[in-house]
């Protein structure tokens, strides 16, 4: 049931957004307020406890704006405070916001300034006005010269490369049939393997290549499984592949080479429980804080090239590994180590360490992106270099075998 205002008349509920005071503990100021209210139902001797049982309130509208206390969070009353009819509360109010009907004694006028004093001001204020428009516009017109002549530079640097593309176009073209002329007088063998030359030289890159199977893969999530690795040292479909080394040996050792890297740091060296962590438990030969000769260790590892190496657990291991597939998903055009830091470390590879050991799992985690990023870095630049090598190769064995011909039929 909706508790109303106990005032005669009054229809103001309880959450209209007024505040309502329940009747005051002194009984005699109850008795104030039980006369003021006007109810014939309302005995001015009831008590507290009665009124609070009946659920009597009073609104804020039968109380003079001055017993109202809103500095604090909650409306306070006056100790003296009495609720009144409304209409009174009003008749008071509009005769204090009523003008008064007084005549006050006249104030003399202040001198006004002459007339050719006020021109000669607002001629001054114009002056300065226009002086700084003919400022902006010879700032606009300096701007709109330079952007004409920017504009000219660029289309002028435009129509030139567009000149040299077409002369490079041209003269690929005038080679390919003053080759393939050459080609027409040449023995049958010798004409079909230069033939295979040339269609091997038209061949994209490995680079390009793999950039296109990226885009295709990335189009087709289905085919994920079969996604080549990038950046390594050395791709299986360019190098004869050793048969004593995998993928997963691969990754041990880029683990293992981290690993070294993040014991060097002192607030990780200095936890046994990070060497668990990093370094193989079962490994009895040596920990990360001793250092290994290479006959030593290539007698563990099979690769003499990874003698510098620590024995990765299977847990840094697994992180390593997930960094991996990370790295896989972004494309070529994308490995900027800067970006592969920030994807790796968004990725959560490392949060099985986190949760294990989150006193050092941060530190773990920014040395080993750090050095895992830019051994990626490096290897894909080596592998760039050993395409370039592997095709300046091929076209040098082309030319000698087309001189070895050419210098055949010359005899014959």
């Amino acid at each position: 049931m909706p508790r109303l205002c106990a005032f005669c008349g009054c229809n103001n509920r309880v959450g209209c957004g007024l505040s309502f005071f329940a009747f005051p503990k002194d009984s005699t100021r109850r008795r104030k307020w039980l006369l003021n209210l006007m109810r014939a139902d309302l005995s001015p001797d009831m008590t507290r406890e009665e009124s609070d049982r009946a659920g009597y309130v009073v609104c804020e509208q039968h109380f003079r704006p001055k017993d109202i206390n809103s500095k604090g969070r909650r409306k306070r009353l006056a100790p003296e405070a009495v609720p009144i009819l409304l209409h009174t509360i009003k008749e008071e109010q509009r005769d204090l916001e009523m003008p008064s009907t007084d005549v006050h004694a006249p104030v003399p006028l202040q001198d006004t300034p002459p007339y050719e004093q006020v021109v000669a001001m607002f001629n001054k204020l114009l002056a300065e006005k226009d002086e700084k428009i003919k400022d902006l516009k010879s700032s606009l017109q300096r701007e709109r010269a330079r952007m004409r002549l920017m504009k000219f530079r660029m289309n002028s640097k435009i129509r030139e490369l567009k000149r040299k593309l077409e002369q490079q176009q041209n003269s690929s073209d005038d080679q390919g049939d003053q080759l393939t002329a050459a080609s027409d007088c040449l023995p049958q063998a010798a004409k079909e393997f230069f033939d295979k030359q040339i269609a091997m030289a038209k061949l994209p890159s490995s680079t390009t290549l793999r950039r296109h199977q990226v885009v295709s893969q990335e189009a087709s999530p289905s085919e994920e499984e079969d996604r080549e690795p990038l950046g390594w040292p050395a791709s299986q479909k360019d190098t004869p592949a050793d048969p004593e080394r995998g993928e997963e040996e691969k990754l041990a050792d880029v683990a293992g080479w981290v690993v070294q890297k993040v014991a060097q740091d002192p607030e990780v060296s200095a936890c046994t429980k990070c060497e668990s962590l990093l370094v193989e438990t079962n490994d009895t030969e040596h920990n990360y804080h001793t250092r290994m000769e290479k006959d030593a260790v290539s007698a563990v590892k099979k690769s003499t090239t990874s003698a510098r190496l620590l024995h990765p657990s299977e847990a840094f291991k697994e992180c390593i590994s997930k960094c991996d597939s990370v790295i896989q998903k972004i494309p070529p055009n994308a490995m900027a180590p800067k970006k592969l830091k920030a994807y790796l470390r968004a990725s959560g590879a490392f949060s099985e360490l986190h949760r294990i050991h989150p006193a050092h799992s941060k530190a773990i985690e920014r040395v080993a992106v750090n050095k895992y990023v830019m051994c990626r870095v490096v290897a894909e630049l080596k592998e760039t270099a050993q395409n370039r090598k592997r095709t300046h190769e091929k076209k040098s064995a082309a030319c000698q075998e087309l001189n070895v011909s050419t210098l055949e039929v010359n005899q014959d």
